[in-house]
């Protein structure tokens, strides 16, 4: 669908929301349904393997990503034990780790030298949730 009538789709399917219809949509493009579902129902072979409120999903998963606004290197924090990979987006550093206890290790490192405007710890997208449940990889 081109971007113009994705938009005039989603315009319909929020004011049929906001009048108070219910709406089944189907579909392999988690932000569309991250951005527009209220309950997620994944299925991988036919069968249900999660089925629950969007943002009671998505918080049901470790936070392993962190947005941070750092003067230290991209080099310099993938060096770090607890950090898998950096990168930069739209002016932030977005930090990938090995798991969510690692964050203050984290933190402590990259306040060491004093504040810094933005550490946020990020839940998982529906699109990495359903790559972790349903197995699909890209391509």
């Amino acid at each position: 669908m081109d971007p113009v009538n994705a938009e005039i789709l989603k315009a319909l399917i929020f004011d049929m929301k906001k009048q108070g219809s219910t709406i089944i949509f189907s579909s392999h493009r988690m932000e569309n349904v991250e951005e527009l579902c209220d309950a997620v129902l994944m299925l991988k072979n036919g069968k249900t393997v999660l089925y629950g409120a969007t943002e009671e999903i998505k918080n049901s998963f470790p936070r392993t990503k962190i947005k941070l606004e750092s003067t230290h290197s991209l080099e310099e924090l993938s060096a770090l034990q607890a950090v898998v990979s950096a990168e930069k987006s739209k002016g932030y550093t977005i930090l990938t780790l090995n798991s969510q206890n690692d964050a203050p290790a984290v933190f402590d490192y990259v306040t060491k030298d004093g504040f810094i405007p933005t550490f946020t710890l990020e839940a998982p997208t529906l699109e990495e949730i359903f790559r972790w449940k349903v197995g699909e990889k890209d391509g």
